[in-house]
């Protein structure tokens, strides 16, 4: 009797873990985005670079890219995921309208990197997307310089929480915060060494 017992709670969990890829698999197909996921990983804080070993860091830490030299800034940053089909759509509308900045010199410039966006496509090509410190919000798209786009600097904060990290007397410089040609949500900040609760 026991072992039947243990038989069926294996089956149910079985088929609750089917279901449950079945029902991600269902929601992906269903989708109208060509997008099938986002990684994005960031800084929880705010720095300033001083030196080109520091930046080179700076971008290798957020392209989780193995340096031993770097490796003590891997417990600052935040690993994030967005599957969100909604989520997904707005991103992707504000990703089309990114093109390369011409007429610029050569810049190791991406390597200031604060947040590093990996979008994987439903094709299995996968764009590598950086942006730097939250004053500027430059952006490269697998290492060559883009136009200015704040909106999705926001849309991609917005959904991974990056807001909740930083006090409000930083994110008064967030460009994206300040920007007045698209409506946004208040942010609400909540720091965990922070009890105050405050909106932007």
């Amino acid at each position: 009797m026991k072992n039947f017992f243990y038989l069926l709670l294996g089956l149910q969990l079985l088929l609750t873990g089917c279901n449950s890829s079945q029902k991600h698999d269902m929601e992906k197909a269903y989708c109208n985005s060509n997008l099938d996921s986002i990684k994005v990983v960031y800084f929880k804080y705010r720095f300033f670079i001083y030196s080109k070993q520091a930046a080179k860091c700076s971008w290798q830490t957020v392209m989780n890219i193995p340096n031993a030299k770097c490796q003590y800034t891997r417990s600052f940053v935040k690993d994030t995921m967005i599957r969100d089909c909604d989520q997904l759509k707005e991103i992707e509308s504000e990703l089309t309208k990114l093109h390369p900045q011409k007429g610029l010199p050569d810049s190791l410039d991406y390597l200031d990197a604060r947040m590093a966006i990996l979008v994987y496509k439903k094709n299995g090509i996968r764009d590598s997307i950086t942006v730097n410190d939250l004053a500027l919000n430059t952006i490269y798209k697998n290492r060559v310089m883009q136009n200015k786009n704040n909106r999705l600097v926001y849309l991609i904060r917005k959904y991974t929480g990056y807001y909740s990290w930083f006090p409000k007397d930083e994110l008064q410089h967030a460009a994206e915060l300040k920007d007045t040609t698209f409506n946004r949500d208040s942010i609400e900040i909540t720091l965990e060494n922070n009890p105050l609760t405050e909106e932007l």
